[in-house]
């Protein structure tokens, strides 16, 4: 827990759609609630998706969430606490799931507050502080994911708009693939890289969390990972490293999937949960159930 309060009237964005069972979703770093427009349309079509309501909190400087609002100091705890706060007093535990930055989130949340979840569910989930102190592997893969932080550190730091640009840059064609970046029309560019502040923050809290591998072998809730298998080495491997880890756990990997699936396989990744879901809600509780892995057909 960090001493940070949030002012009183602090701007904060939360789509709050549906009635239902609350599902919660977190979204990625710099984006905002509309990336899960995709998987929400698929859902409404599915059999197995049953209706819900859906919780979608916005991140600090995302969408109608105001930036952080102190100079340092930013952790993960923070962003768990403007998630409780965006999705309020629900009064029964609810799903949980995270993106990429947001799947840090959403496990850190889970280890806070465990009795608040039914089940969590993250897609490459970015918790670069679990290769810290770890093998010679895990050391590498660090120094990959280090090199495109500092980076974004940097041109966030320098704080021009050339700065600003090549750090949103490094961003962009790290998790979309090189040249990704050229691609986008300048107008475009030009809003992304103002978000160039909000993602190094993002990339600080990560490297500042001091959670370890040993913190999450007793996190009793039933956990879905899915990641994609041309995504970059350092979140595939952290996805292995949760599969480990955690006793109720269960993965998929799609295999023409970078690290945006929320948009690239939108259906595919709506029908996964919607199936993974099922399978423990058979009695209204979570059910207990060996590891396996989850195909896509699911």
């Amino acid at each position: 827990m960090t001493d940070n309060v949030m002012p009183a009237g602090f701007p904060i964005g939360c789509g709050d759609t549906g009635d239902g069972r609350p599902l919660v979703l977190l979204h990625c770093s710099g984006a905002d609630r509309q990336v899960w427009t995709r998987v929400m349309d698929a859902w409404s079509g599915m059999d197995n998706m049953p209706p819900r309501r859906i919780l979608r909190p916005e991140f600090f400087g995302c969408g109608r969430t105001a930036r952080w609002p102190y100079s340092s100091g930013f952790m993960l705890d923070d962003v768990v606490d403007l998630v409780c706060q965006a999705v309020g007093a629900l009064d029964e535990p609810f799903d949980l799931v995270g993106h990429s930055f947001g799947g840090a989130a959403a496990l850190h949340l889970a280890l806070r507050m465990p009795e608040r979840l039914r089940s969590l569910t993250v897609i490459e989930p970015t918790c670069f502080y679990l290769l810290k102190n770890a093998g010679t592997t895990e050391a590498r893969l660090l120094g990959e994911i280090t090199e495109v932080a500092q980076t974004i550190l940097s041109g966030a730091a320098i704080g021009t708009a050339e700065s600003r640009r090549l750090g949103m840059a490094a961003f962009v064609d790290y998790w979309n693939g090189a040249g990704k970046w050229r691609g986008l029309p300048p107008e475009m560019q030009q809003t992304m890289a103002q978000q160039v502040d909000v993602i190094a923050n993002d990339f600080s809290a990560l490297y500042a969390e001091p959670t370890r591998l040993s913190d999450v072998r007793n996190l009793q809730i039933p956990t879905l990972i899915v990641n994609g298998l041309q995504s970059p080495a350092p979140v595939q491997h952290i996805a292995t490293l949760l599969e480990r880890s955690l006793p109720r756990a269960e993965r998929c990997s799609l295999p023409d999937a970078g690290h945006m699936i929320p948009l690239s396989h939108a259906k595919q990744l709506a029908g996964l949960i919607a199936s993974w879901q099922c399978h423990h809600d058979a009695a209204n509780t979570p059910v207990a159930v060996a590891p396996r892995r989850v195909t896509a057909g699911d």
